[in-house]
């Protein structure tokens, strides 16, 4: 006989909003893709987001982490889709914000980001698509990660278009 196939997160995407100050905070959406219908443990890895209220519609997810540190969510192998909230803290850089977001394990990530208007949003090696919805008063920066597990994120404020970038290096020795 076969060992049964662990579960994974097929799709994974992380919407959020951006304060305008240092924190991001949204919903989460996981497709979950089973080979058999068999309950196991689905091993995310390692993570830097604050996660809560994950669920399927009937019922609460249970998930923790085991003795090495990795976080595990235990699927029942019904179910197809998990919801639920998450939220990152940034490190204020100058005018930039700073998220390394180490994602949970999955086939494929996006993240959408809700931001004030007069703010940009990169994500190193990945170019995003922007939309302008309703007012104007927020544009929506996504990224689609495939794979990765990590995502180097940096807000700041819109530069000018054409306006040149200014670096600073001080260097000062004292004799």
């Amino acid at each position: 006989a076969s060992r049964p196939q662990a579960p994974a997160i097929l799709r994974a995407t992380y919407s959020a909003k951006f304060d305008g100050d240092r924190r991001l905070s949204g919903p989460l959406n996981w497709e979950l893709h089973h080979l058999d219908a068999q309950p196991g443990l689905l091993t995310l890895g390692t993570s830097s987001l604050a996660v809560s209220d994950i669920r399927t519609d009937q019922r609460a997810a249970v998930h923790g982490l085991n003795p090495s540190g990795e976080w595990q969510l235990w699927s029942t192998g019904d179910e197809s889709k998990l919801v639920g909230e998450w939220s990152h803290w940034g490190e204020a850089r100058l005018s930039s914000r700073v998220f390394d977001l180490q994602l949970p394990r999955a086939l494929s990530s996006r993240l959408e980001l809700e931001l004030p208007r007069g703010w940009e949003a990169r994500v190193a090696g990945i170019t995003p698509e922007v939309k302008v919805p309703g007012d104007g008063t927020t544009h929506v920066w996504t990224f689609d990660l495939g794979r990765q597990l990590t995502a180097p994120l940096r807000i700041e404020p819109a530069r000018p278009t054409g306006a040149p970038r200014i670096l600073v290096r001080e260097n000062t020795v004292y004799r």
